[in-house]
């Protein structure tokens, strides 16, 4: 009987640290940009698609970088690897986040996408 309880426990306790995660994504475009470039015309071409993540890990909220800092990574991550040269720019860059929740851990991150485009004109 004694094995049999503790079997239960195991289980319960398993079932309690491998179930119950949640996975939330939002998207959202910060696009804040204070330059005015004409993109109607035929005047640049697309180079690439880039991408940026900066992570946190949290264990009772404790620990790891605020949503702005890893915003800011994220970013900086972004244009380290759009690597950009003579008339390149980022354009259409959102940013998204992704929390993972486990009991009392919680892993956050943060991912920035960008298109790279060349003015050809």
């Amino acid at each position: 009987m004694k094995k049999i309880y503790q079997f239960l426990l195991c289980s319960v306790v398993l079932a309690l640290f491998a179930s119950c995660g949640i996975q939330m994504p939002t998207s959202v475009n910060h696009n804040e940009n204070q330059t005015q470039v004409q993109l109607a015309g035929k005047n640049y071409k697309i180079v690439k698609q880039v991408s940026g993540t900066a992570d946190a890990s949290y264990i009772f909220g404790i620990g790891g970088m605020s949503s702005k800092s890893l915003a800011k990574n994220s970013y900086a991550e972004m244009v380290k690897a759009a690597d950009l040269t003579g008339s390149q720019a980022i354009i259409n860059v959102t940013t998204e986040e992704s929390n993972l929740f486990a009991l009392v851990y919680l892993k956050r991150s943060i991912t920035t996408h960008g298109t790279v485009i060349e003015f050809i004109e």
